[in-house]
């Protein structure tokens, strides 16, 4: 049924009289314990009730190739595997634990997942030693290495094969990026640590991974996951025995603290001003709010930036999911213990359930299509059929971010909550997801408001595959915050600021949410002496007049000088003849940016990355042409500045 074996081979393992295949045994592991993972091809229930039915037989295991790999690699290999990742928006992190989770299971191997920055704390020696690394590293912004991960990447770069101790490392990596955002930098930190490692010596377990943001992240991670647990099954079967003395490093432990290598601040809300005109909360794209945070001045230490600069928000789930989580794990876990007020401890301590971590620690919603498979690979004779359907449905609900559904936990233990028999409620809510931080564009200058922090948030929704509308964790809460409200943020540098020469020409490109950077830009340029200030021209690309941000700003910016020049492009309203969309305007315009760009003039881009950010890149592309120029050389001169997401 799974890959080749089938029952005869079965039959023919148990009749060598491996102890492996011994029942005996088999059954003191425990039913639950050795419940195995079903694969891909067990999806349908006729499939579910051959596969339980084979486990019986074989004294409830339920999946003869990890019952293989997983008795062989206990009893031949004492040592753990480390899963370091790096991660901005949490789906590298996500990936790890994923990996990690399908290391236990099929091989009964210790995996544990820590940020890449806590391996800077060991030395070489120690992480040579820990024999088995792989990494699932993301992208940041022009090709940077993450926060979390900065530090490691600069001190495995700075090695060099003279002074390495990596000999005896055995690694895999997975990169993270986007090909659309930024292609000239795709994926450019899993290639160069991939390199790296393999010139200091370390051996290279499977091929480097590639994911593309831009397509389907889970598609491709999944291939090179397969590949990783294939090849350290043959590792750790063939391996000799080993002292877990010798290989264990001190590796911080995975926390359950989201995203715990950031320095988060509380902030205080200040303001919170809705943007379009007569919004009626019809339309996902009719809601566009402006919120202000105040810090203290103890705080600017921690919360200094620069106009471009990134802020990460730490949402949290509204009291009504929370309500509705907990009244459903409570009608499959009747005897769960309500805690309220905050918890520092462990995520759940036997059968509680803590207020405080449901709101502001555990993702509740837009719950991942690993964590649903799992529930489908670990169910037994107590599963329902129909909820095995059921959670199948429920995996096509997928959403507008890869690997994510748009299925909450209280839906799925409404519709499948026989799936929940095996598990144990502290091992439910310590497979699920935590809440990652969201990551937007700060829409304000230090100079123009000191120790304040300006936010400009689009409220996502959208209709799932069944006509239900949903809403966006991170832009619900932002938009419900009310002055007085608290909330945990951190600024995260980018590459997207001003040119340090103020004499130097500006084009700056925006579409919809995409001119927040841009207003912290004008804030700064009209604090400058206007004798200094060099032509800035914006192209601005809305729906409509009813949709254009910060009009009053960009009327004052050009009554100041601050800005030479505004082009407004509106996507659904203008005559047959006139220029529709943004690229269209900024090409009709190509004499006035040909002496720009001759003038030294840098390109700032802010918005989409597949319709916008691709058509505007290739009109750059024929504008820069035409005046002798090439994209790539302005790139090398960094002149081009582009901040892109979807």
């Amino acid at each position: 049924l799974v890959r080749g074996w089938s029952e005869n081979s079965l039959e023919r393992c148990e009749g060598t009289g491996r102890r492996l295949w011994s029942a005996r045994r088999l059954k003191r592991w425990g039913r639950e314990r050795a419940m195995g993972v079903l694969t891909a091809s067990c999806r349908s229930a006729q499939r579910v009730r051959e596969w339980r039915a084979l486990c019986a037989r074989f004294g409830g295991v339920g999946g003869p190739r990890r019952a293989l790999t997983s008795c062989s690699a206990r009893r031949r290999s004492d040592g753990s595997v480390h899963v370091f990742y790096g991660s901005t928006t949490g789906k590298a992190h996500m990936l790890a634990e994923d990996l990690q989770f399908e290391l236990q299971q099929r091989l009964g191997q210790k995996a544990r997942v820590a940020a890449a920055e806590s391996v800077c704390a060991l030395d070489s020696s120690k992480l040579a030693s820990m024999q088995t690394a792989l990494f699932c590293v993301a992208c940041y912004g022009s090709g940077e290495p993450t926060d979390d991960a900065k530090k490691f990447f600069q001190q495995v770069m700075s090695q060099t094969p003279q002074n390495s101790a990596l000999h005896g490392l055995h690694y895999a990596v997975f990169g993270l990026g986007s090909s659309a955002s930024f292609p000239q930098h795709y994926n450019v930190v899993g290639k160069q640590l991939d390199e790296k490692l393999a010139a200091l010596g370390a051996s290279r377990i499977v091929p480097l991974g590639l994911g593309d943001d831009s397509g389907d992240l889970e598609e491709d991670f999944e291939p090179w996951r397969v590949s990783v647990v294939q090849k350290l099954s043959l590792s750790f079967d063939a391996s000799p025995s080993t002292q877990q003395s010798q290989h264990e490093v001190p590796v911080p432990a995975p926390s359950v603290q989201p995203a715990a290598e950031l320095a988060w601040s509380e902030v205080e809300v200040v303001r919170n001003d809705e943007l379009i005109p007569d919004f009626d909360g019809k339309d996902e794209h009719d809601s566009c709010r402006h919120v202000v945070f105040k810090y203290s001045p103890e705080q600017r230490a921690e919360l200094d930036y620069s106009a471009g600069d990134h802020v990460a928000v730490m949402p949290c789930n509204s009291s009504k999911v929370v309500v509705d989580a907990v009244d459903a794990l409570r009608n499959v876990y009747p005897h769960a213990k309500l805690q309220r007020g905050s918890s520092k401890g462990q995520l759940v301590e036997h059968s509680e359930l803590n207020e405080s971590i449901l709101t502001e620690r555990i993702q509740l919603t837009f719950l991942p299509a690993t964590f649903i498979k799992r529930m489908i690979a670990r169910a037994d004779t107590r599963c329902d059929d129909t909820d095995i359907q059921a959670a199948q449905r429920l995996l096509e609900q997928k959403s507008n971010i890869p690997g994510l559904t748009t299925v909450s936990l209280s839906e799925l233990l409404s519709k499948a909550s026989t799936l929940f028999a095996p598990w144990s409620l502290a091992e439910v809510l310590e497979a699920l997801p935590s809440i990652k931080p969201r990551l937007y564009s700060i829409s304000s200058s230090l100079a123009a408001h000191p120790y304040e922090i300006h936010v400009t948030v689009r409220w996502l929704t959208f209709a799932d595959s069944r006509g239900h509308r949903r809403q966006g964790l991170c832009s619900t809460y932002l938009r419900d915050l009310t002055n007085g409200d608290r909330v945990k943020m951190c600024t995260k540098p980018a590459n997207f600021h001003l040119p340090s020469d103020p004499h130097i020409p500006l084009i700056m490109v925006a579409a919809g949410t995409g001119i927040a950077p841009f207003i912290g830009f004008l804030q700064e340029l009209d604090r400058r002496d206007k004798p200094l200030r060099a032509p800035s021209v914006l192209f601005y690309g809305v729906r409509s007049k009813q949709h254009e941000l910060y009009r009053a700003e960009l009327d004052a910016a050009l009554a100041s000088e601050a800005l030479s020049k505004l082009y407004i492009a509106y996507s659904q309203q203008g005559l047959d003849s006139a220029p529709r969309f943004v690229h269209e305007v900024v090409a009709s315009r190509h004499f006035e940016l040909y002496e720009l760009l001759r003038c030294g003039a840098h390109i700032y881009v802010c918005g989409g990355a597949h319709g916008f950010g691709q058509a505007v890149r290739q009109t750059f592309e024929r504008i820069a042409s035409e005046c002798g120029l090439s994209v790539a050389a302005l790139q090398a001169e960094n002149r081009i500045h582009e901040d892109l997401a979807d």
